[in-house]
């Protein structure tokens, strides 16, 4: 049964790391020292310090972390790659609906993605 659940956990992940992309758009050109202004006048910046500001890094991150939750079920066996994708299902599903209250709070829109990632 567990097997069964990673293509779901998967989609969960996927879809959350798709829209977290999304949202950060508005913020990711900021950091602590230089914020960004939302449409609301508040200073508002991007907390992770390795794509902060950096431009050059933003699509590998985000490819880095897709790639590792599509790996995570091919590379280890239920019950474990059920239970760690969908701790990071968890995890990554927390932080978008984080960021949308974010971005209610500050102006921006509010985004929810969908998105599944297949190698052949």
């Amino acid at each position: 049964m567990p097997a069964a659940l990673n293509p779901i956990l998967n989609l969960i992940a996927q879809s959350a790391l798709y829209t977290d992309k999304l949202q950060t758009q508005h913020w990711i050109d900021g950091t602590k020292q230089k914020p960004v202004r939302s449409p609301n006048g508040f200073p508002v910046y991007e907390v992770n310090p390795i794509v902060a500001s950096r431009p050059e890094l933003r699509e590998p991150y985000f490819r880095f972390l897709g790639d590792m939750t599509e790996l995570m079920t091919q590379y280890m066996e239920p019950p474990l790659s059920t239970l760690l994708l969908g701790a990071w299902a968890l995890s990554a599903l927390a932080n978008v609906a984080k960021n949308n209250g974010f971005s209610k709070t500050y102006g921006f829109p509010q985004y929810w993605g969908l998105s599944y990632r297949w190698r052949f």
